[in-house]
């Protein structure tokens, strides 16, 4: 059992994350991943609301925290091109992303 102990970086499937989604039925409010890496729980959760006939920006706000600045640059890419934005309060320590449904205002 020596993954994991060196604080190593990992890769959720997209099944699981959909799983997770499922299961806490993200309608409205905030949304917390402490460990958010590219995104994939934020793209997932406004695909939620959208399947139910409501306005990401309007329902949540998605909150992650990533200690790699580049995978924060990789998850508001990963925003960006699924219509969402995000900005960033401290690239090294904690990102605030807010949900739109337009794919024309990204950060």
């Amino acid at each position: 059992m020596k993954e994991g102990q060196k604080g190593g970086e990992f890769f959720t499937p997209p099944s699981m994350v959909d799983l997770v989604v499922e299961i806490i039925e993200p309608f409205h409010g905030r949304l917390l991943d402490p460990a958010s890496g590219s995104g994939g729980m934020f793209v997932s959760s406004a695909r939620y609301v959208l399947n139910h006939k409501k306005n990401p920006s309007a329902e949540i706000s998605v909150f992650g925290q990533e200690r790699v600045a580049e995978t924060i640059r990789l998850c508001k890419m990963n925003l960006a091109v699924h219509g969402l934005s995000g900005t960033s309060a401290k690239a090294t320590l904690i990102t605030r992303m807010s949900t739109t449904a337009s794919a024309s205002s990204t950060s």
